[in-house]
C-alpha cells in the first residue's frame, strides 16, 4: 500500500527529504514505515506522529494513501 510520509522538526542525518511517498505492506504500523524508508527507528523516539492530522504513535496501524506527519521537537529557546 502507499503512505505518504511528511517530516518536520530539526535536520537529522539520513533524512533529507521532508515530503515523500513510500510503499509498505498491508497492516504495516508507523514504526515499520519508519523502518522501511530510514531503517531506524531509535532517533524518533521524542517525536510526535499524526495520521491525516489525528495524534498517533508508532504503532498506529496504517491504510492506503493515509498521511504520516512526524514531529521532532525544535532545540533552543
Amino acid at each position: 500500500m502507499l503512505v505518504k510520509l511528511k517530516y518536520f522538526g530539526i535536520p537529522t542525518a539520513g533524512i533529507e527529504k521532508t515530503g515523500s511517498s513510500a510503499e509498505i505492506p498491508a497492516g504495516s504500523t508507523v514504526e515499520d514505515l519508519l523502518s522501511a524508508v530510514w531503517g531506524k527507528t531509535e532517533r524518533f523516539k521524542s517525536a510526535s506522529f499524526l495520521v491525516n492530522h489525528t495524534q498517533a504513535s508508532l504503532k498506529t496501524t496504517l491504510d492506503e494513501n493515509d498521511e504520516v506527519m512526524i514531529l521532532r521537537p525544535l532545540n533552543g529557546g
